[in-house]
Protein backbone atom coordinates (compact mmCIF):
# COMPACT_ATOMS: atom_id res chain seq x y z
CA UNK A 1 0.00 0.00 0.00
CA UNK A 2 3.00 2.59 0.71
CA UNK A 3 4.64 1.23 -2.29
CA UNK A 4 1.50 2.05 -4.52
CA UNK A 5 1.05 5.39 -2.77
CA UNK A 6 4.65 6.05 -3.43
CA UNK A 7 4.43 5.02 -7.19
CA UNK A 8 1.25 7.29 -7.65
CA UNK A 9 2.88 10.60 -6.46
CA UNK A 10 5.90 9.93 -8.18
CA UNK A 11 3.72 9.54 -11.35
CA UNK A 12 1.67 12.83 -10.24
CA UNK A 13 4.96 14.94 -10.08
CA UNK A 14 6.04 13.62 -13.22
CA UNK A 15 2.80 14.42 -15.01
CA UNK A 16 2.71 17.90 -14.02
CA UNK A 17 6.40 18.84 -14.57
CA UNK A 18 5.90 17.06 -18.16
CA UNK A 19 2.85 19.29 -18.24
CA UNK A 20 4.88 22.45 -17.37
CA UNK A 21 7.63 21.02 -19.70
CA UNK A 22 4.85 20.56 -22.71
CA UNK A 23 3.27 23.87 -22.12
CA UNK A 24 5.76 26.56 -21.59
CA UNK A 25 7.26 25.73 -24.64
CA UNK A 26 4.25 27.56 -26.28
CA UNK A 27 5.49 30.45 -25.10
CA UNK A 28 7.25 31.39 -28.28
CA UNK A 29 3.36 31.46 -29.97
CA UNK A 30 3.17 34.36 -27.95
CA UNK A 31 6.27 36.54 -29.41
CA UNK A 32 4.24 38.38 -32.45
CA UNK A 33 1.94 39.80 -29.67
CA UNK A 34 4.71 41.60 -28.38
CA UNK A 35 6.85 41.93 -31.37
CA UNK A 36 4.46 42.51 -34.63
CA UNK A 37 7.76 41.76 -36.80
CA UNK A 38 8.30 37.75 -35.51
CA UNK A 39 6.68 35.74 -37.71
CA UNK A 40 3.91 33.71 -36.53
CA UNK A 41 5.25 30.99 -38.22
CA UNK A 42 8.51 30.90 -37.33
CA UNK A 43 7.46 31.04 -33.84
CA UNK A 44 5.92 27.55 -34.80
CA UNK A 45 8.95 26.25 -36.43
CA UNK A 46 10.77 27.16 -33.49
CA UNK A 47 8.35 25.69 -31.32
CA UNK A 48 8.21 22.08 -33.15
CA UNK A 49 12.04 21.93 -33.20
CA UNK A 50 12.12 21.90 -29.77
CA UNK A 51 9.31 19.70 -28.62
CA UNK A 52 11.34 17.56 -31.08
CA UNK A 53 14.44 17.90 -29.13
CA UNK A 54 13.04 17.74 -25.60
CA UNK A 55 11.33 14.34 -26.84
CA UNK A 56 14.79 12.98 -27.91
CA UNK A 57 16.37 14.11 -24.58
CA UNK A 58 13.61 13.05 -22.77
CA UNK A 59 13.49 9.34 -24.94
CA UNK A 60 17.35 9.27 -24.25
CA UNK A 61 17.64 10.35 -20.22
CA UNK A 62 14.14 8.58 -19.24
CA UNK A 63 13.09 6.32 -21.65
CA UNK A 64 9.94 5.96 -24.23
CA UNK A 65 7.41 5.98 -21.66
CA UNK A 66 8.41 9.63 -20.69
CA UNK A 67 9.07 11.07 -24.04
CA UNK A 68 5.79 9.59 -25.27
CA UNK A 69 3.85 11.47 -21.88
CA UNK A 70 5.55 14.40 -22.78
CA UNK A 71 4.24 14.47 -26.52
CA UNK A 72 0.72 13.25 -25.18
CA UNK A 73 1.25 16.37 -22.92
CA UNK A 74 2.04 18.95 -25.68
CA UNK A 75 -0.94 17.61 -27.72
CA UNK A 76 -2.84 18.00 -24.95
CA UNK A 77 -2.17 21.33 -24.67
CA UNK A 78 -2.02 22.21 -28.12
CA UNK A 79 -5.45 20.86 -28.24
CA UNK A 80 -6.75 22.86 -25.90
CA UNK A 81 -5.32 26.02 -27.41
CA UNK A 82 -7.19 25.45 -30.61
CA UNK A 83 -9.81 25.08 -28.78
CA UNK A 84 -10.35 28.40 -27.16
CA UNK A 85 -8.90 29.53 -30.86
CA UNK A 86 -12.29 28.28 -32.02
CA UNK A 87 -14.03 29.46 -29.27
CA UNK A 88 -12.42 33.51 -30.34
CA UNK A 89 -14.11 32.94 -33.94
CA UNK A 90 -17.27 31.65 -32.82
CA UNK A 91 -17.96 34.61 -30.55
CA UNK A 92 -15.98 37.59 -32.65
CA UNK A 93 -17.35 39.57 -35.45
CA UNK A 94 -13.40 39.98 -36.66
CA UNK A 95 -12.72 38.55 -40.12
CA UNK A 96 -10.24 35.20 -39.66
CA UNK A 97 -6.63 36.14 -39.70
CA UNK A 98 -4.07 33.57 -39.79
CA UNK A 99 -2.00 35.30 -38.35
CA UNK A 100 -3.48 35.68 -35.07
CA UNK A 101 -4.30 31.89 -34.90
CA UNK A 102 -0.99 30.88 -33.64
CA UNK A 103 -0.20 33.76 -31.11
CA UNK A 104 -3.96 32.86 -29.58
CA UNK A 105 -3.30 29.43 -29.07
CA UNK A 106 -0.08 30.58 -27.81
CA UNK A 107 -1.64 32.56 -25.05
CA UNK A 108 -4.34 30.75 -23.87
CA UNK A 109 -1.66 27.73 -23.47
CA UNK A 110 0.58 30.14 -21.24
CA UNK A 111 -2.37 31.59 -19.63
CA UNK A 112 -3.64 27.87 -18.84
CA UNK A 113 -0.44 27.06 -17.35
CA UNK A 114 -0.11 30.10 -14.97
CA UNK A 115 -3.50 29.21 -13.87
CA UNK A 116 -2.81 25.85 -13.01
CA UNK A 117 0.54 26.65 -11.42
CA UNK A 118 -1.26 29.22 -8.95
CA UNK A 119 -1.81 27.84 -5.71
CA UNK A 120 -5.04 28.59 -4.16
CA UNK A 121 -6.83 29.19 -7.11
CA UNK A 122 -8.88 26.10 -8.17
CA UNK A 123 -8.52 25.33 -11.45
CA UNK A 124 -6.77 28.86 -11.83
CA UNK A 125 -10.13 30.44 -11.73
CA UNK A 126 -9.58 33.89 -12.26
CA UNK A 127 -5.71 34.05 -13.14
CA UNK A 128 -6.21 32.09 -16.30
CA UNK A 129 -8.62 34.53 -17.22
CA UNK A 130 -6.63 37.85 -16.34
CA UNK A 131 -3.66 36.69 -18.15
CA UNK A 132 -5.49 35.92 -21.48
CA UNK A 133 -6.93 39.44 -20.81
CA UNK A 134 -3.51 40.69 -20.71
CA UNK A 135 -1.79 39.08 -23.46
CA UNK A 136 -4.90 39.19 -25.55
CA UNK A 137 -6.43 42.15 -25.29
CA UNK A 138 -4.59 44.49 -27.57
CA UNK A 139 -5.65 41.99 -30.35
CA UNK A 140 -9.15 41.23 -29.80
CA UNK A 141 -11.89 43.51 -28.85
CA UNK A 142 -13.11 43.42 -25.41
CA UNK A 143 -16.73 42.01 -24.95
CA UNK A 144 -15.58 39.15 -27.39
CA UNK A 145 -12.13 38.58 -25.68
CA UNK A 146 -14.83 38.15 -22.18
CA UNK A 147 -17.38 36.18 -24.11
CA UNK A 148 -14.50 33.76 -25.43
CA UNK A 149 -13.14 33.63 -21.92
CA UNK A 150 -16.33 32.90 -19.92
CA UNK A 151 -17.05 30.50 -22.82
CA UNK A 152 -14.15 28.59 -22.72
CA UNK A 153 -14.19 28.09 -18.64
CA UNK A 154 -17.50 26.90 -19.22
CA UNK A 155 -16.19 24.22 -22.08
CA UNK A 156 -13.28 23.12 -19.23
CA UNK A 157 -16.14 23.04 -16.71
CA UNK A 158 -18.20 20.94 -19.31
CA UNK A 159 -15.40 18.64 -20.39
CA UNK A 160 -14.42 18.17 -16.67
CA UNK A 161 -17.65 17.06 -15.42
CA UNK A 162 -17.86 14.38 -18.59
CA UNK A 163 -14.86 13.67 -17.42
CA UNK A 164 -15.50 12.60 -14.03
CA UNK A 165 -18.82 10.71 -15.17
CA UNK A 166 -17.29 8.89 -17.72
CA UNK A 167 -14.32 7.77 -15.40
CA UNK A 168 -16.87 7.31 -12.78
CA UNK A 169 -19.47 4.84 -15.22
CA UNK A 170 -15.96 2.68 -16.14
CA UNK A 171 -15.08 2.40 -12.18
CA UNK A 172 -18.96 1.17 -11.30
CA UNK A 173 -18.50 -1.62 -14.13
CA UNK A 174 -15.15 -3.07 -13.00
CA UNK A 175 -16.43 -3.09 -9.41
CA UNK A 176 -19.65 -4.74 -10.77
CA UNK A 177 -17.34 -6.85 -12.71
CA UNK A 178 -15.40 -7.67 -9.58
CA UNK A 179 -18.52 -8.91 -7.37
CA UNK A 180 -19.92 -10.94 -10.26
CA UNK A 181 -16.74 -12.66 -10.64
CA UNK A 182 -17.06 -13.28 -7.05
CA UNK A 183 -20.37 -14.56 -6.96
CA UNK A 184 -19.49 -17.11 -10.19
CA UNK A 185 -15.95 -17.96 -8.63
Amino acid sequence: SSDLAKLIAKSSVVEILLLFLAGSQFVFLILPLSFPGISPLACLVILATLTIFVTSILRVWLGPHVSSAFVWQALFVATSGCIFWGVTQMTGRNEFNMQHVLPIIGAYTIAWLAGLATPGAPAGIGIREAIALVLLGKWMEKDELLTAIVAGRMITIVGDLLFFLISWIEIKKIDMRRLVSRING
